[in-house]
């Protein structure tokens, strides 16, 4: 590679680098604010609060599973 596609790429990289935490907080809040709606949601309807806090424990794609999905486990 040349050097100022190198230095490019190494530019773009670092960049990654520094916003991928920004984007995983940011995920995760969110996940945390859908999982909260659904566990209303479920109240709302005449879910006992226990079993309305249990299942919205089993709300899907928490950060792990993706990270794992990612790495291919």
């Amino acid at each position: 590679m040349s050097s100022p596609l190198s230095l490019r790429a190494l530019v773009k990289t670092f960049g990654l680098m520094v916003r991928a935490p920004g984007w995983a907080v940011q995920w995760s809040s969110g996940y945390r604010r859908a999982r909260g709606a659904f566990r209303r949601q479920l109240m709302a309807q005449g879910v006992p609060e226990a079993e309305a806090r249990e299942l919205s424990e089993l709300y899907p794609f928490k950060m792990g599973d993706l990270l794992e999905a990612a790495r291919g486990h």
